[in-house]
């Protein structure tokens, strides 16, 4: 199976060498003024997951976290021990304002998200 990894970046100009797995599909993904976060969401929005288990590791701006763990646990049925995801970092909020809000924001997230699964 292969590893996709998305990378969003200002532009070019960030791209940074990885140490990726042999096989893996790297994608960087150069935001110019477009939203944080934006083309990172539809690029897994429009990913065809292969069948079987998987695993997804997300890490970046809380609000384009939100969406993908949207996408990942509601849409696409991935479970809790199938992710790495967490908000690092807020649009708009230092890193002290984010890391007293945090708490909140994933009480919030994680209560959209179960009336999402009753459905």
């Amino acid at each position: 199976m292969p590893v996709h990894v998305f990378v969003e970046v200002g532009g070019s100009d960030e791209e940074i060498p990885l140490d990726a797995p042999a096989g893996a599909v790297v994608t960087w993904l150069h935001r110019g003024q477009r939203q944080v976060g934006e083309l990172a969401v539809r690029a897994v929005a429009a990913l065809d997951l292969p069948s079987g288990t998987g695993q997804a590791f997300v890490h970046g701006e809380a609000t384009m976290v939100k969406q993908l763990r949207r996408i990942l646990r509601v849409e696409r049925g991935l479970t809790p021990r199938q992710l790495s995801i967490s908000g690092y970092w807020r649009l708009g909020a230092d890193e002290d304002g984010w890391q007293e809000s945090k708490g909140e924001w994933n009480r919030s997230v994680e209560a959209e998200e179960r009336v999402a699964l009753a459905r």
